[in-house]
């Protein structure tokens, strides 16, 4: 890979290190995208959990009863899409999935998030089901272990636009055992 593209790829992945760390940065909400099981994309905003660099890959939490698990292990591919507002940055990225339920990778995961967290996966009502009562009652911990699921998308095409007032510039980086990337028209 080129110098250009080379300080690109290290720029954008620092970035996207940024969205993990830093609860305000633009890159911390992405929005991901599947295919539903009657065919229509689907879009939802998730929370960047954590970026592997070495491994390309990106990583955020869903309960493992969402309508999301299923369409992902129907067609374990998807693609997130960042946008930094104040940069004029794009990122659309793709990728390969893989689901992490019930296993030490999702105990790890489970283990760090602040108890307040939890609550998301300890709901009785699976996610878009519709609630009974006005109050949702909540689960054990053992069930919340139960329901949480780490989603990792190991990046295969990151898709790179930079809106500038002088000339956009867009580049595609894919994966063939190494980066390699070209400079397209935006």
């Amino acid at each position: 890979m080129d110098k250009n593209l080379q300080e690109l790829s290290d720029n954008l992945w620092t970035e996207l290190v940024k969205g993990k760390v830093d609860k305000k940065h633009d890159f911390r909400y992405p929005v991901l995208g599947s295919m539903s099981q009657n065919g229509y994309p689907e879009i939802r905003t998730v929370i960047l959990r954590d970026v592997l660099i070495s491994e390309r890959k990106l990583i955020f939490f869903t309960d493992y009863r969402s309508p999301k698990v299923m369409q992902l292990k129907a067609q374990p591919k998807a693609s997130l899409l960042f946008y930094h507002y104040k940069k004029k940055l794009q990122l659309r990225i793709s990728g390969i999935v893989t689901l992490y339920n019930k296993d030490s990778l999702a105990k790890k995961y489970l283990s760090k998030l602040p108890e307040i967290a939890l609550k998301d996966y300890l709901s009785i009502t699976a996610p878009g089901k519709k609630v009974n009562n006005s109050l949702n009652e909540l689960l054990t911990y053992k069930k919340a272990f139960e329901n949480f699921t780490v989603v990792q998308i190991e990046t295969t095409k990151i898709d790179y636009l930079q809106l500038k007032l002088e000339g956009h510039e867009r580049m595609i980086l894919t994966w063939n055992n190494g980066w390699d990337g070209e400079k397209v028209t935006p």
